[in-house]
């Protein structure tokens, strides 16, 4: 991520807009998740929508430490000093949120 911090940067930013697109139009998300479901059904549609486009996903894709440590607790085996902040790095979203991108993009 050091030698490609610019281009991990601009991955993470249009991860960030596709994620704002998923939470603000209902209508494309719902003809994506029919297209790659194979489901018609709109009642079942609405539901993985209200789930997977709302519920869970985030608008800041912010990884939880606390999530990572549950991982950690329950996958690790035997003792080990590992913790989430051994592994996860937001200072990437945190310079998009510096740069104004979530504000800008959920004004």
């Amino acid at each position: 991520m050091e030698k490609n911090r610019s281009t991990t940067l601009r991955v993470l930013r249009a991860y960030a807009e596709g994620i704002h697109r998923v939470r603000t139009d209902r209508e494309a998300t719902s003809k994506v998740l029919a297209k790659y479901t194979k489901i018609q059904d709109p009642e079942i549609l609405r539901e993985l929508y209200r789930i997977y486009g709302v519920k869970y996903l985030e608008p800041v894709p912010r990884v939880k430490l606390e999530a990572v440590e549950e991982v950690l607790r329950s996958e690790v085996k035997g003792n080990t000093a590992a913790r989430a902040t051994d592994f996860v790095d937001n200072s990437l979203v945190a310079e998009l949120e510096q740069q104004g991108l979530f504000q800008t993009l959920y004004r």
